[in-house]
């Protein structure tokens, strides 16, 4: 089990997670044009985050360092000194500017906050299931004690060309000629994360990872077996049942075949139709965020928790990546005697 102690926020719609998180509540959009255009002669829209920088890889730096920041000024320095931070960065599969962060983002990131993380910090270049992944390496480290406490933190960019260029080709942006698509966007979210303490908190009681065959690309029927069965090992991990949820919070930024697999993998998982739990997807505020949906989704839960207008004591989380990976978490929140 993880305790979430505090978050960070950089998205297009508020710069800190009070604000990104009030206007994702309000259900407020900020997109706007880019400098590319779109097959049909239009211009491109996507979420960007007015943050002004020299190159891509400079404002991903900043993203960073500002959502890693936010955590750092809500909790005691003592507390966390010598943390580990694992940073959740783009699949290494997807089309680069060559200026994203890479090998030495940990240090540069550091060295722009002025702060030392422990030795056993790490990337994950995982995409959109990155998050889960690195709640996973933390609880390791946590629970072998090799840390006392994590960052994760997610950072990713879509609004570049070399990305907007290869999902328009495969049909996949929504532009002025396919209303089947996703809207770029970019976005920051860590978290700092740590063993169980007593107190109220919002709390991850267990994470599922499975393999998917049918993915977006893949001509394959879709029975959403992946997402299905990792939601099943979340819930074993979390010891409850796989429909012990009052929320759901996933990654859905407007694909058509994303809502039919989270459809089908809910429907195979519920029997009662009775059973209706709200459905929340943050990417209709800031856009597809790839590595930066995990830790997003967690930071929406906790503060819809500590607010009380979440309405669920448990949460479920799911996200699955333009590949066979399917990750999910379910999260608790209330009071730890």
């Amino acid at each position: 089990m993880l305790q979430i102690d505090s978050s960070g926020l950089v998205t297009s719609v508020g710069l800190s997670t009070a604000t990104a998180a009030a206007a994702i509540r309000a259900g407020l959009s900020n997109p706007q044009f880019t400098r590319f255009i779109d097959w049909g002669g239009e211009w491109i829209t996507a979420h960007v985050v007015p943050m002004h920088a020299s190159n891509p890889r400079t404002k991903l730096l900043q993203m960073a360092a500002s959502a890693i920041n936010e955590c750092l000024a809500s909790v005691e320095r003592e507390s966390i000194k010598g943390a580990a931070l694992v940073l959740c960065l783009p699949e290494v599969s997807r089309p680069s500017t060559g200026d994203e962060l890479g090998e030495f983002a940990i240090k540069d990131i550091a060295a722009t906050l002025g702060v030392e993380f422990s030795t056993h910090s790490s990337t994950i270049s995982a995409g959109r299931v990155g998050g889960f992944v690195g709640l996973q390496r933390a609880r390791t480290l946590l629970y072998e004690g090799k840390a006392d406490a994590v960052i994760v933190i997610g950072v990713d960019s879509y609004v570049n060309w070399p990305a907007l260029s290869n999902f328009e080709n495969r049909h996949r942006l929504l532009t002025s000629r396919n209303s089947n698509g996703f809207l770029p966007g970019e976005a920051a979210a860590a978290v700092i994360v740590s063993r169980p303490k007593p107190g109220v908190a919002l709390r991850c009681e267990g994470l599922g990872f499975a393999s998917e065959s049918a993915t977006i690309d893949a001509d394959l029927p879709l029975r959403a077996d992946g997402l299905v069965e990792a939601i099943r090992a979340a819930a074993r991990d979390a010891d409850c049942r796989p429909q012990d949820f009052e929320l759901r919070i996933s990654a859905l930024s407007g694909e058509h075949y994303y809502f039919k697999e989270a459809a089908l993998a809910v429907s195979r998982l519920i029997r009662d139709p009775r059973s209706e739990a709200e459905l929340w997807h943050p990417a209709d505020c800031v856009g597809e965020v790839g590595a930066a949906a995990g830790p997003l989704a967690v930071v929406i839960a906790a503060v819809a928790c500590a607010k009380g207008y979440s309405g669920a004591s448990r949460i479920l989380c799911h996200l699955s990546s333009d590949g066979t990976e399917r990750a999910a978490a379910f999260f608790c929140y209330g009071t730890l005697q």
